[in-house]
């Protein structure tokens, strides 16, 4: 038969405890799933382990190995796990567990700024570093104005930077892969300037001619326009250059080039060409007076040339002079008649000189007296002395229709008031005409001499009783 034995255990109750690891350092980016050493529990009854936070599953506890099981996939950064070892008694065993997953540096702030040119001193924002280990940062600039604020992690901008693109850059490194890296871009904005060439001289008849490229500064970059006073100098934007085509008289020119960019002010610039040219001379080539004139002048004579040309002056007699003020010759009275010539000349350095030559003829005068400046071209000028050829010429003595016969025995025509018998010759005093010196009657003809030569009129007279 069965005998039945009653054994009665009992065993002493021990507080929980836990040791193992408390810290791992992992690197951003691992692929497997870590886990920890062994942990050691103690206590009686033998402690369960929780945690407090599993960081939505990614740190686990796995009862059976008794580690900590981190998933991949944790980012960079430090975490903190708290173990829990409770196996009923009043005080739990705890242990903080501390997860470092480090990796390479970050850099994140302003990336770009603009100013205006004459700015007061200006900041960026704060930049933010982020990296495990923290990382060491390093500054460069590409003016000693842009300077780095390592307490406020702020780039400082000082003053008085000219218009135009500079750069800065931040580099963090902590020893991971990549070091991390940021440019800041700063534009100095600033209204437009032209540079280039102002004047330009070209001799008439030049080739194709251009002027040295331009230049043009502002931010944003400017537009360009452009005006001429003629259409033979015009811009060439793929070589921001003036070009001048063949074929501009002598004279002044202009260009106007123009640059903005909406900063006020534009820019302007102007160009002045010069094309230079020999001299020319234009106005009055001949005048007639009459013996007996007044004073007279030529019109004004007009000049040109560039450079402006020296005017000389000469005269076939010092009757005629010049005036440089009213640019007009003068002739004083007094000229015998007669043919008289004067020169100007215009010289400017540039081949040929300018020539013109004035020709003046002083007719005989007539008994009425002096008479204006006539036109020797003009058939009804009465102070023309007359064509001897032409048969209805008054003045001509072999002309019956124009003969000074008088119309009483013993008289002479208009011109002669002096009677002398047929056959006879007798000197007299000329008859009043101007420019006449004397006169003979030789065998009823008077004859009447002349500085520019002779009449022979015809005279009736009454015989002697």
């Amino acid at each position: 038969a069965r005998e039945t034995v009653n054994v009665e255990a009992t065993y002493k109750s021990a507080l929980p405890g836990i040791e193992g690891p408390t810290d791992m350092t992992l690197t951003e980016g691992y692929t497997d799933a870590v886990q920890t050493e062994a942990y050691q529990l103690t206590g009686t009854p033998l402690p369960q382990v929780t945690i407090d936070d599993d960081l939505d599953g990614r740190i686990t506890w796995d009862d059976t190995e008794q580690k900590l099981t981190v998933a991949p996939g944790l980012s960079q950064g430090n975490y903190t796990v708290i173990l829990a070892a409770s196996n009923g008694l009043s005080t739990d065993a705890t242990l903080i567990f501390h997860l470092t997953v480090q990796g390479p540096p970050a850099i994140s702030g302003d990336a770009d700024m603009i100013l205006i040119e004459g700015y007061p001193g200006a900041r960026t924002n704060a930049y933010d570093f982020t990296g495990i280990p923290v990382p060491e940062i390093s500054f460069i600039a590409s003016d000693p104005k842009i300077a780095w604020d390592s307490q406020s992690n702020e780039m400082v901008i000082a003053p008085g930077l000219d218009q135009g693109n500079y750069s800065a850059v931040l580099t963090a490194a902590n020893g991971l892969n990549p070091d991390a890296s940021l440019t800041f871009h700063l534009a100095v904005q600033g209204p437009p300037s032209i540079g280039g060439d102002r004047d330009l001289t070209l001799v008439q008849g030049y080739p194709e001619a251009r002027t040295s490229a331009y230049t043009f500064t502002g931010l944003p970059a400017p537009e360009i326009s452009f005006s001429a006073s003629d259409p033979k100098i015009a811009w060439d934007s793929q070589t921001n250059e003036i070009v001048m085509a063949p074929g501009l008289d002598q004279g002044y020119y202009t260009a106007t080039l123009t640059a903005s960019n909406g900063l006020d002010p534009d820019a302007s610039l102007t160009f002045h060409l010069t094309v230079k040219g020999p001299p020319a001379i234009s106005g009055d080539t001949a005048l007639i007076l009459t013996q007996g004139y007044r004073a007279a002048k030529t019109n004004a004579f007009a000049f040109s040339g560039i450079p402006i040309p020296e005017i000389s002056f000469s005269a076939s007699d010092p009757k005629l002079s010049w005036d440089s003020q009213t640019k007009e010759i003068h002739i004083a009275s007094g000229l015998r008649q007669g043919n008289y010539t004067a020169t100007l000349t215009a010289e400017n350095g540039l081949h040929p000189d300018a020539i013109l030559i004035f020709s003046l003829t002083v007719k005989p005068g007539s008994s009425d007296g002096p008479a204006a400046p006539t036109d020797p071209t003009d058939p009804t000028d009465p102070t023309d002395p007359g064509d001897p050829t032409d048969p209805t010429d008054p003045t001509d003595p072999a002309d019956p229709a124009g003969s000074a016969e008088p119309t009483t025995p013993g008289e002479f025509n208009q011109t002669s008031t002096s009677t002398q018998p047929s056959g006879t010759s007798e000197e007299r005093d000329a008859p009043p005409m101007s420019g006449l010196i004397k006169a003979l009657i030789i065998g009823g003809v008077v004859v009447l001499i002349s500085a520019m030569g002779f009449v022979a009129i015809k005279v009736h007279g009454r015989k002697k009783k």
